[in-house]
């Protein structure tokens, strides 16, 4: 599953926002359900394009899907015994969270 998604994701065009924002919504839901190695998890290409998907205003659907997907992780990353990749990947990029953050805040972004 996780290759197909993976190639679900990389046969949509970088453009087309909305169905990438589908096939990250499609991996979160998958994470939640199956039991997939932490190891792979971080280097899944879905994970690092959901830090950049946050940014994207001007598409709703992949900012939320981005949101809810690294909020997977992080539940995921709780327990350390298991998680530590991920924890050690979501602490890692704290700063690019924070100044996605600081701009929410400055826009009064409530989403």
């Amino acid at each position: 599953m996780l290759n197909f998604t993976h190639q679900c994701f990389e046969g949509v065009s970088k453009e087309d926002l909305k169905n990438r924002g589908a096939v990250v919504k499609c991996f979160t839901r998958w994470l939640r359900f199956g039991s997939v190695p932490c190891e792979q998890i971080v280097q899944s290409p879905i994970v690092q394009y959901a830090f950049t998907g946050l940014k994207q205003s001007a598409c709703p659907e992949l900012c939320e899907a981005s949101s809810d997907l690294l909020c997977e992780l992080a539940f995921i990353s709780s327990d350390l015994s298991k998680g530590q990749p991920i924890f050690q990947l979501l602490t890692s990029q704290l700063g690019l969270l924070q100044s996605y953050y600081q701009k929410a805040l400055a826009s009064e972004d409530e989403a």
